[in-house]
């Protein structure tokens, strides 16, 4: 029965062998890993980046914090900021320096073929008197 209603749901407990085969199976796709990886390093700057912006009271900001009736909401808003800033940037400078696959076709436009034509450019001429 209680196969049944796993099939019916279609999704398996989070400690069952079939949800842990494909931990493991995403676990090995290199764009999976390379997107973790520099989401890590993006975590890891954005803590750097906020605890370095506490410490060194940036614009009074640790002075403004420490004066608040409830600190942790802006710390948590700050960090969340620049968590989402920081990591895409990371996985986005991973994507972009990835080689390009060159199958030999260009993509896009084709490209101009033939000599550059000079055509005169007619422009009304003011009197400055």
């Amino acid at each position: 029965m209680l196969e049944r209603a796993e099939d019916i749901q279609g999704t398996a407990r989070p400690n069952s062998p079939s949800a842990l085969a494909g931990i493991r199976r995403l676990a090995r796709e290199p764009l999976f890993r390379l997107l973790a990886i520099n989401w890590a390093i993006g975590a890891f700057v954005a803590g750097l980046v906020t605890a370095g912006l506490l410490i060194l009271d940036t614009a009074g900001l640790r002075t403004l914090l420490a004066n608040s009736d409830d600190p942790v909401v802006p710390v948590a808003v700050l960090f969340c900021g620049l968590l989402i800033t920081l990591t895409s940037a990371a996985m986005g400078a991973a994507i972009m320096t990835l080689p390009a696959k060159d199958d030999g076709e260009r993509r896009g436009r084709p490209r101009a073929t033939g000599q550059p034509v000079p055509v005169p450019a007619l422009a009304p001429v003011r009197n400055r008197h």
